[in-house]
């Protein structure tokens, strides 16, 4: 299971290192992916190259959050995961709230 939070950079080259914890769980190669999909190979030292067009879809910059869920990782923009987490949890009352109604919390 693929969980956690890691803080990373992608380097000038569009380089970014996985976390040495995950990497077993991934393997050697990746698929990175919105909607249209690349697979990517881990190199020596653990690094994936992020395409030009994920970068600029997921408004990647220099400091990215990698995030473990469950089976899959997702790769944030540091700025932006960190105002997604804040939404969330205002609203984790009012979830909670919801599961409850549907038996699920």
């Amino acid at each position: 299971m693929l969980i956690g939070e890691y803080l990373h950079n992608i380097d000038a080259k569009k380089r970014l290192a996985v976390p040495a914890k995950l990497r077993k769980e991934i393997g050697e190669k990746a698929i990175l992916t919105r909607s249209g999909a690349v697979e990517v190979e881990l190199d020596q030292l653990g690094r994936i190259l992020v395409p030009d067009y994920l970068k600029e879809y997921a408004g990647l910059a220099q400091k990215v959050t990698i995030v473990g869920v469950q089976n899959r990782l997702e790769i944030w923009d540091t700025e932006r995961w960190e105002n997604y987490k804040k939404e969330v949890e205002k609203k984790a009352d009012m979830i909670a709230e919801k599961l409850g109604e549907l038996g699920l919390y």
